[in-house]
């Protein structure tokens, strides 16, 4: 084999090799995702949703009508974000894998999926 032939094929193995490790350097562990979800919290009347650099949900609290504000770092969230609307409730209790969005005649649930390969 002559040196450009040597070349190919490390480069070929090399891309083989990368294409099998990738996904398993940064495939999702759903056991701290789900333990993450389980810690969040956010219960608040919707005046408005914004989505930056993270999914933020601005409105008041419930209980004491004070403004207050709920992030969210990844996807779940901001999956839902066409189904929330100014005066809906937005609950997502500590502990729970599910979420609700309640509107005047309709409570909608969404719940928590982590999916490993």
């Amino acid at each position: 084999m002559n040196h450009d032939t040597k070349k190919g094929i490390i480069i070929i193995l090399s891309i083989c090799i990368l294409y099998i490790l990738i996904p398993k350097i940064f495939k999702s562990d759903c056991k701290s995702a789900t333990e993450s979800i389980k810690n969040e919290e956010c219960e608040i009347k919707i005046e408005s949703v914004k989505h930056i650099s993270s999914f933020d949900i601005i409105g008041t609290n419930p209980e004491n009508n004070e403004p207050c504000e709920c992030h969210h770092y990844n996807r779940w969230w901001s999956s839902y974000k066409d189904e929330m609307e100014e005066g809906n409730y937005f609950i997502k209790k500590k502990g729970d894998l599910f979420f609700k969005i309640v509107k005047e005649d309709t409570v909608i649930t969404h719940e928590y999926k982590c999916y490993e390969e």
